[in-house]
């Protein structure tokens, strides 16, 4: 519970500095702050990229697992997980993101 509140935290303040092209809605009350802006330019770039894991958004990324095996990846001490989360991360990766989302001062020359 303590780390989802920080990351809700993060979220928030990271989406209230920038104009994410990636917003997460943080709940009905805030919304995804799109519209607001705490400074009176962005005083940041902030894209957060993620891949749930539950059985659905798997499902949708082409991972059948069982609810065993998803609550089995949630444990990310285990070295047994690292290529399926590899896996999952990169199917999540060609799902999300997008060479757009980054200005050009990311070019490397």
């Amino acid at each position: 519970m303590l780390m989802e509140d920080a990351n809700a935290q993060v979220q928030l303040l990271m989406q209230y500095l920038s104009r994410s092209l990636t917003p997460w809605t943080l709940d009905s009350e805030v919304g995804d702050l799109s519209g607001d802006l705490l400074t009176p330019e962005p005083a940041l770039s902030y894209l957060r990229y993620n891949a749930p894991l539950e059985r659905e958004p798997l499902a949708e990324l082409g991972f059948d697992l069982s609810s065993s095996r998803v609550q089995a990846l949630r444990n990310m001490t285990a070295h047994n997980n690292s290529a399926q989360l590899l896996a999952i991360g990169l199917a999540a990766a060609q799902e999300s993101v997008s060479i757009e989302h980054f200005p050009s001062c990311f070019d490397i020359s």
